[in-house]
């Protein structure tokens, strides 16, 4: 794809040599690249890494959605025995926040400059690598507020924020994660906002690690009361 658009050319708390590869300072790990390589370590760490079997979101059945079941030990070890494999983390008391600063008429400076800053945290990207990343681009983590946890298994929330700002969250979709690959073949990788550090391994944070989404990106994130109503009626098929 082309260049940002304009409005998405700022970002915020991120250095500016992001995705530059001569300025890179990378912690590159000795785990496989494999799902059987590294969702033991994202496990351990209190994540709940998915297998993504082939093409885009083929996760396994029951394994997602606001009822779906919680990744177990013995989940882990069977679908470690999968061949090829890639992975993602299902959002777990955390969200994620994902932003394509290279499509046209991107919202995300707008949506900051309405809602409110965000604290710097981890990102997911498969373009760090990109000489023309944005700097922008990727899938950022926080902790839900201790006061939304009882409602992320229910389907009050939005799936997009702003054109092309969209919700990774509980009940729908989850986070591309090391060691899978893009499509265009580059390995998704971890950058710390905070250190400028990028990381060639699994996420080596736990979930209560993450900086806590700020209540006003919160509230952003939930659907009217009168949507949210009718969708909860109708068993949660509208996302």
């Amino acid at each position: 794809t082309g260049g940002p658009h304009k409005e998405c050319a700022a970002t915020v708390g991120v250095p500016s040599d992001i995705g530059n590869s001569t300025a890179k300072a990378v912690h590159s790990s000795a785990f496989i690249p494999s799902y059987a390589g590294a969702a033991p370590s994202y496990f351990a760490k209190g994540w709940h890494p998915l297998p993504v079997f082939s093409g885009k979101g083929v996760t396994p059945p029951g394994a997602t959605g606001y009822a779906g079941a919680l990744v177990t030990p013995a989940d882990v070890e069977r679908w470690s025995k999968a061949v090829g494999a890639q992975l993602c983390l299902r959002m777990v008391n955390t969200v994620g926040i994902d932003v394509d600063g290279y499509a046209e008429g991107c919202e995300w400076s707008s949506l900051l400059a309405e809602i409110g800053p965000l604290p710097q945290t981890w990102v997911s990207s498969s373009r760090f690598d990109d000489g023309d990343y944005d700097g922008i681009s990727g899938i950022r983590l926080y902790r839900l507020p201790a006061a939304y946890l009882e409602r992320q298994s229910e389907p009050v929330w939005r799936g997009v924020l702003g054109a092309h700002v969209e919700i990774v969250r509980f009940g729908h979709r989850q986070v591309n994660a090391w060691p899978t690959l893009h499509r265009r073949g580059t390995r998704y990788q971890w950058f710390n906002e905070q250190s400028g550090e990028y990381v060639d391994g699994p996420l080596p944070v736990r979930p209560d690690d993450l900086p806590e989404l700020p209540h006003p990106w919160a509230e952003a994130m939930l659907k009217p009361q009168s949507e949210a109503k009718k969708v909860q009626q109708s068993g949660g098929k509208r996302i």
